[in-house]
């Protein structure tokens, strides 16, 4: 079963970004799982930019701007290039937010958006994500990441933060402790007993969605979904 967030588990035999193609970004883009990724980046939105701006479209922009400067990043294993991902998706977040309070004032920021620029599916500058992120690849880790964030959301307020902070973003407890204004031992606390919990509610609920599809005609064409989070 998947888990929320990067294991390193499987060694790379060589460095996956100054090595990379389309099969390589593609498993490494795996790795660091999308679903929690675009539940991450879907909290840092916010309300109003929610409204104007898809979670999957700042992931695809991000992959974009990876792709363009893998070759810039340090490879430290699968954790701390998930950890990339995540600040040039805060970037461009922060960049977003810069361009609605500029329209809000009657001004304009000019957001590039990459997706835009990429070109078509052959565009040998950014093969490597465009491939990694196909239709149908995208749809199914966009349902999967509606799964986790129900789940998040269905946790007690003072579990949910730590649970989202600790296992979503990957920080260290110590770093969630100064965020959230706690002891560590309470950190540690609130995410032993908001983990457990959210492992139980998510198995609960990929339960009820498995019934729901065998329900379905060609749900028994359909390949079983991968369950994230129940290894921990």
């Amino acid at each position: 079963m998947m888990l929320d967030t990067p294991q390193d588990h499987v060694p790379y035999a060589e460095d996956p970004l100054k090595h990379a193609n389309s099969e390589s970004w593609f498993r490494l883009i795996s790795d660091v799982n999308p679903p929690s990724i675009l539940v991450v980046i879907d909290s840092w939105l916010g309300f109003k930019l929610r409204n104007q701006v898809k979670a999957e479209d700042v992931w695809q922009d991000t992959l974009l701007e990876a792709w363009r400067d893998r070759e810039n990043c340090a490879w430290q294993g699968v954790r701390a290039f998930r950890s990339w991902l995540l600040t040039i998706a805060r970037r461009r977040i922060y960049r977003l937010a810069q361009e609605q309070n500029a329209e809000k004032r009657g001004g304009k920021v000019d957001v590039i958006t990459m997706s835009i620029l990429s070109g078509d599916d052959e565009s040998p500058g950014y093969a490597g994500p465009i491939r990694s992120t196909t239709p149908s690849r995208a749809a199914r880790d966009r349902e999967t990441s509606l799964i986790l964030r129900e789940t998040l959301n269905s946790l007690p307020d003072d579990l949910r933060v730590v649970v989202r902070l600790r296992l979503f973003e990957d920080l260290k407890v110590e770093e969630v402790a100064q965020r959230l204004k706690l002891g560590t031992s309470a950190v540690r606390h609130r995410f032993r007993k908001g983990v457990a919990l959210y492992r139980r509610r998510l198995v609960a609920l990929m339960s009820r969605e498995e019934l729901s599809d065998s329900a379905t005609p060609d749900a028994k064409d359909q390949p079983p979904p991968d369950v994230p989070g129940c290894g921990l």
